[in-house]
């Protein structure tokens, strides 16, 4: 039996401000194999790298010694492709690192979680490794990477195993070097924050450090199980901002996507909701994990090509792209809308978030037509329609 909601709503969040317009950069997104995998057969318009063979450790691998190749085919694809660069930094390499002999908890090298060696634990010392890097990345890419995210997850022992001064310090140095090379480059803080309660108690304590003085903006991960419930994680998140005189600053979601210990029940409605409340909340862009990563995110396989939440990607890109908010979307006994403006006129996103459930919805007037994720466009036809957990988009003007 269909429940019947009315189109009236009760705002969810009511202290956040409305949005700038959505911009294709918005969208970004993770390859983990590019030359085994290709390239995403869809737009984007920001490109991180992460998990893409560009680390530290492995761009540096001796001292005074730089193998660029890799980098200059990943930003190569970029320019190419018309898409913005994240570099991340991270995996310091075993000849710099305070930790060399640590195999048990770094990641894909020994010493690669440690700070560098040349660093104090309270943050005093040289710090000449870490600088003379970013020296040469920033110089190397003249411009061609445009967000420079200080370290990846250090929340994460298998990334970093320092302290607060120390990273504090990194970042103090790195934005410095990098304004004096690159003033339009942004400089973004390590990430942490909402995706788990460990992540947002490192980052609390890394602003209260004095952390976020050394950013453009603040970054953090999104692998969230439920999408509706980013809203919430996101209004703590920004109070915390708040607390350190950090509101000001653009957020950043650098990596995320549904649930990481499972596949979601519908990939195509998840990846669309994620996007879809970020983007109403003021989130500046928005890149998922992963293009080909059979774990997280997974839009595409050798086997399958690209699956049906691709596809779903590229329509939400159509939708959202020179789009502006009202407000954040909105929630009403499950039922979820977002009204937007786009050339001029109204829009509304619908969705209900219950897994496998259908509801009647009462369409306001002035709608006429309705489209799905797929690409399909319908009139409206009556006062109602049927919605589901995947969204649709009801327009004014098209027949």
């Amino acid at each position: 039996m269909l429940k019947t909601f009315s189109c009236l709503v009760v705002f969810c969040i009511l202290t956040v401000a409305a949005p700038a317009q959505i911009t294709p950069k918005f969208f970004g997104m993770h390859i983990n194999h590019r030359e085994e995998h290709g390239w995403p057969p869809f737009r984007f318009g920001t490109y991180r790298l992460w998990d893409s063979q560009t680390n530290w450790f492995q761009i540096n691998p001796q001292k005074d010694k730089y193998d660029w190749s890799v980098l200059d085919r990943r930003l190569k694809d970029a320019q190419e492709h018309g898409t913005d660069v994240v570099y991340t930094f991270g995996k310091i390499p075993r000849w710099a690192s305070s930790r060399p002999d640590d195999h048990s908890e770094c990641g894909d090298s020994p010493g690669s979680c440690g700070p560098p060696a040349d660093l104090k634990e309270d943050g005093t010392g040289p710090d000449q490794y870490w600088k003379d890097f970013v020296t040469a990345i920033v110089k190397h890419a003249n411009g061609r990477i445009q967000y420079w995210e200080i370290w990846n997850e250090p929340f994460n022992a298998m990334y970093w195993k320092g302290t607060f001064p120390q990273m504090v310090r990194m970042a103090k140095d790195a934005q410095l070097i990098i304004k004096s090379l690159d003033p339009s480059a942004t400089v973004l803080t390590p990430d942490g924050g909402l995706r788990n309660e460990k992540a947002m108690a490192w980052m609390h304590q890394y602003l209260a450090a004095g952390g976020g003085a050394y950013a453009d903006g603040i970054s953090f991960h999104s692998y969230i199980k439920i999408p509706e419930n980013i809203a919430g994680f996101l209004h703590n998140f920004k109070d915390m901002l708040k607390q350190f005189g950090q509101s000001s600053k653009p957020i950043f979601d650098t990596e995320g996507s549904w649930n990481p210990n499972g596949e979601p029940e519908d990939p195509t409605a998840d990846i669309a909701r994620l996007h879809i409340i970020q983007a109403s909340e003021g989130v500046s862009l928005v890149l998922w994990y992963s293009w080909d990563n059979r774990k997280l995110g997974t839009l595409w396989t050798p086997e399958e090509g690209s699956l049906p939440a691709a596809k779903a990607y590229e329509q939400l890109q159509d939708w959202l792209i020179g789009a502006t908010f009202d407000h954040p979307c909105e929630n009403q006994d499950a039922v979820w809308t977002c009204d937007m403006r786009k050339n001029n006129d109204q829009a509304r996103i619908v969705w209900l978030a219950t897994p496998g459930a259908n509801a009647n919805y009462k369409v306001p007037d002035g709608y006429v037509t309705q489209r799905d994720l797929t690409g399909n466009s319908s009139s409206l036809k009556g006062r109602s329609t049927t919605i589901s957990n995947r969204p649709v988009l009801l327009e004014r003007g098209r027949q």
